[in-house]
């Protein structure tokens, strides 16, 4: 599988941020799976809304574009 899908609710930006941070380092190292190590990448693609409740729909098209950004810069994006 090459995608998860993820929902997260925060209080700002600032939390999805941090918990993007902490998300990338933890898998910063190989991790060991059944006796061997693998290096799992990760890119994040993510919507964020900062004012009131947004519809779904918006907010998953936001989301992917981020994750289409992400994909062609290789890094992850927060999109508002």
């Amino acid at each position: 599988r090459d995608m998860i899908e993820i929902a997260f609710e925060g209080e700002s930006r600032e939390v999805v941020n941090e918990a993007l941070a902490l998300l990338e380092a933890s898998f910063s190292r190989p991790i060991p799976i059944d006796g061997e190590t693998y290096s799992v990448d990760l890119l994040f693609g993510a919507a964020v809304n900062d004012g009131p409740p947004s519809d779904e729909i918006r907010m998953t098209e936001q989301a992917e574009h981020a994750l289409r950004q992400a994909t062609g810069d290789r890094r992850s994006v927060v999109c508002d």
